[in-house]
């Protein structure tokens, strides 16, 4: 089963998604009130929740538990499905969304990995953030207190700018703990190329050790990014 990011504490959202029989097939003619089908969501530690369907219109607006069929003829399998928000709240850092009891022997899973996309560094690929300011190991060296101005490039997996269009860009900085120590809002330096500048202070560099750095970068709700780690060395004088 594979799992898809959704922030922690989102609401009024609507996935679409196959369901298929036991022979493999898409499983079509699938109702809210279908005989038989059972639908819950579990999340770490918890004990499964039922969901109780609601009937639903392909394009209708959002409503907790509801579910229809896309086209049996032209997307076979394929369902709209409105998930409670009490299933993507905060506190968990996964949701599994479950149907069953529509085909002998069959089940349906949909697995969620949440959280704040900020906090938890959770990226759809595997972007990097990169500074010309770097050591040879691609770490930025700092002494205690320092305060300067860095600069740093969004990239993807080959080394290629990633623009930021019309996002906005944040830079968040733990301790090796994971904790937030600062966040900063930087400077665009040159949009094309994935550049900005922040100024480092210290709130960080108050006191020596390692931290990581991220750029997070938020054109949507469900559309969050996070770049890194670029790894900060602050060093006693």
């Amino acid at each position: 089963m594979d799992f898809h990011y959704m922030p922690a504490g989102s609401t009024s959202e609507t996935i679409l998604f196959e369901i298929r029989a036991n022979n493999n097939n898409p499983a079509t003619g699938l109702a809210y009130n279908t005989a038989g089908l059972i639908v819950r969501y579990t999340r770490p530690g918890e004990a499964p929740v039922p969901i109780t369907l609601v009937n639903q219109t392909v394009t209708g607006a959002w409503v907790s538990g509801g579910f229809k069929e896309v086209d049996a003829t032209n997307t076979p399998g394929l369902y709209r499905f409105d998930i409670p928000d009490a299933a993507l709240a905060a506190g968990k850092d996964q949701c599994v969304i479950s149907f069953h009891g529509y085909s002998a022997s069959s089940s349906s899973y949909f697995g969620f990995q949440l959280g704040n996309v900020i906090e938890n560094h959770i990226a759809t690929a595997p972007y990097q953030l990169i500074s010309d300011q770097s050591n040879l190991d691609a770490k930025l060296d700092v002494y205690k207190n320092s305060v300067l101005d860095v600069n740093v490039q969004m990239v993807d997996a080959n080394v290629a700018p990633v623009p930021i269009g019309v996002s906005t860009v944040s830079i968040k900085v733990y301790d090796i703990a994971n904790t937030l120590v600062a966040t900063y809002t930087p400077t665009i330096q040159y949009n094309a190329n994935g550049e900005v500048s922040f100024q480092l202070d210290t709130t960080v560099t108050a006191n020596a050790g390692t931290y990581n750095i991220y750029a997070v970068r938020t054109t949507g709700v469900s559309d969050v990014v996070s770049f890194g780690p670029l790894q900060l060395l602050v060093k006693s004088l």
